[in-house]
């Protein structure tokens, strides 16, 4: 991706330009693909991650700065996306585990054969 090139399509799509979005989405694909690649836990879930880092950087572009490098800005949106995905997959994993009649809350035993839990 050639700095140069993308300014001025980012001046375009913070003007709402799809073209300019396109434009965008064409020239960092690879390289935002191959980042989240890399971070992603698990490698089914990129296309997803994919997607919220473009939607990320629409809602986030008015806090790009023109004289700042695009690349080290679109990293760091694209690690803050990733981290963020895994922290929603991790507390989606752990409502799950809290849950039915395999929690270990519900079926532990405590003391002479007894549950401390009162059946539901």
């Amino acid at each position: 991706m050639n700095e140069m090139d993308i300014k001025p399509w980012l001046i375009r799509m913070s003007q709402g330009d799809e073209e300019a979005f396109r434009a965008v989405y064409d020239l960092t694909r690879d390289q935002a693909y191959g980042l989240i690649y890399y971070l992603a836990p698990n490698k089914q879930e990129v296309p997803d991650i994919m997607s919220e880092v473009y939607i990320e950087l629409i809602k986030s572009l008015d806090n790009y700065e023109q004289g700042q490098k695009f690349s080290s800005w679109f990293n760091g949106l694209i690690i803050r996306q990733v981290r963020n995905w895994k922290r929603k997959s991790w507390l989606a994993k752990e409502s799950y585990a809290g849950k039915g009649e395999g929690s270990i809350f519900r079926t532990a035993s405590f003391g002479v054969g007894r549950s401390s839990i009162p059946p539901e």
